[in-house]
């Protein structure tokens, strides 16, 4: 049973312009590709689709993230589904009736954890574009020391 994405009222063009910026992006084909791609992960299976809820959740955490171009969407679309898959294996861990499987089942929900971790960690260095800022918050200068508060720069014509 196939699903179709669509507003349920019938401003399609405000519809369509919310559901793309929700992605980051300029491009209807690639939000499309995206939400198809998060409501096959969604499904509980092959055959059953997503209920609306489900991709609205998604959908909306996509939007929290606020992607500001593509390759952060693809990001939070990734997060989306660590999520999800981390919660059904820590389920799966939970309701096991044999160790062995408590067992898989909780360590496939801590790997998937630590990704989401990481994931998290990417889209903050993504951000900050590869810069990083070092904030000193306690400085100790002991008798006949010499300190200097501010900002720093050393040219390299030999000044300081």
């Amino acid at each position: 049973m196939a699903r179709t994405l669509g507003p349920g009222h019938s401003d399609l063009k405000g519809f369509t312009d919310r559901f793309v910026d929700a992605f980051g992006t300029t491009s209807q084909a690639f939000a499309e590709t995206e939400i198809n791609r998060l409501m096959r992960g969604l499904g509980a299976h092959w055959t059953k689709p997503p209920t609306d809820q489900e991709i609205n959740a998604a959908l909306a955490v996509v939007d929290g993230i606020r992607p500001e171009n593509e390759v952060e969407a693809l990001l939070a679309a990734q997060m989306v589904m660590t999520h999800v898959l981390t919660m059904q294996a820590m389920s799966r861990a939970h309701w096991a009736e044999e160790v062995e499987q408590q067992q898989i089942a909780s360590s496939v929900a801590i790997k998937f954890g630590r990704l989401f971790t990481l994931q998290v960690e990417a889209l903050a260095k993504l951000r900050r574009r590869g810069e990083q800022t070092v904030r000193v918050e306690h400085v100790h200068v002991h008798p006949g020391g010499q300190a200097i508060v501010g900002a720093v720069n050393t040219g390299r014509d030999g000044g300081g």
